[in-house]
């Protein structure tokens, strides 16, 4: 189930990001993750087969980053800069069911992967998702994905 994060939450999304990082970081990853401060673009990932204990987080704007926004014929309705489900959580098919959910909302949506990360495009790809572009920034390159929509028109 996703939901909201309110303020409240702000001490929750900082462990899950930290726990992240830290998980990250021991995997050899470069990543780093934004902050969780603006709680008011995340939502929060539960499931009942866990007790609707808090799993997972995700940031998700209407705010299309500008160096992505001239790779898309069609602008997206919202970004997805961040999913994360807790280490102690992951491998367990969590991510693909918050990725369902966050699907089911019915908008057209667009994310980046890092070049390097091989192993998440291809799941994002077998999610749905396509690739679009490899846009260069200042320090990193990044391929970009949309949701294939199957013939579903986004207006």
């Amino acid at each position: 189930m996703l939901r909201p994060a309110a303020f409240d939450y702000l001490s929750v999304l900082r462990e899950i990001r930290h726990a992240t990082q830290s998980s990250l970081a021991k995997a050899g990853s470069l990543q780093v993750l934004g902050n969780v401060e603006d709680v008011d673009d995340y939502l929060l990932y539960s499931s009942d087969i866990f007790g609707n204990s808090l799993l997972g987080i995700c940031r998700l704007s209407s705010h299309i980053p500008v160096h992505v926004q001239p790779c898309f014929l069609a602008r997206p309705d919202l970004y997805l800069s961040s999913l994360i489900i807790h280490p102690r959580f992951q491998s367990l098919g969590l991510g693909r069911q918050m990725m369902k959910a966050l699907q089911s909302l019915g908008k057209a949506m667009a994310l980046d992967v890092w070049v390097e990360n091989e192993r998440l495009r291809r799941w994002y790809e077998e999610l749905g998702w396509r690739f679009v572009v490899t846009v260069e920034e200042t320090m990193e390159i990044r391929r970009m994905v949309q949701p294939f929509t199957s013939g579903h028109s986004h207006e």
